[in-house]
């Protein structure tokens, strides 16, 4: 399992998925102030499930159609960092080949995957 953080989410999510055996990299290791439509690409690229909080990137895969290697937007964000991480890890860890290529999305402590991605 090969995950890419956004800038926008903590080092927490790193620690926990890396505990759970992830292969993690984090965007604010490798270019902290790249823009949306630079991350997307860092993430096909590297092959790499695309993890953020971040809403506008879905206008990025669907208005503009960009493909992508898979992405999941958490908006859990009423939960604590350590239970939104755990819970972020656990569907991660459990879902993670129906999550390659589509645009998914964690709310209300429920997944929901929007299968149809673009995937090159």
């Amino acid at each position: 399992m090969r995950v890419l953080l956004d800038a926008c989410v903590g080092y927490r999510m790193k620690h926990v998925l890396e505990s759970m055996g992830v292969d993690v990299a984090h965007m604010l290791e490798i270019e902290a102030s790249a823009p949306d439509r630079d991350v997307i690409p860092i993430a096909l690229h590297q092959d790499r499930l695309l993890v953020t909080y971040d809403r506008r990137l879905s206008a990025l895969i669907f208005v503009e159609g960009l493909q992508h290697p898979g992405i999941l937007l958490v908006r859990d964000l009423d939960l604590t960092p350590e239970e939104q991480a755990a819970l972020t890890a656990r569907v991660i860890c459990a879902r993670y080949n129906e999550l390659q290529g589509n645009f998914s999305t964690i709310s209300n402590g429920r997944l929901r995957i929007n299968r149809g991605g673009r995937r090159p």
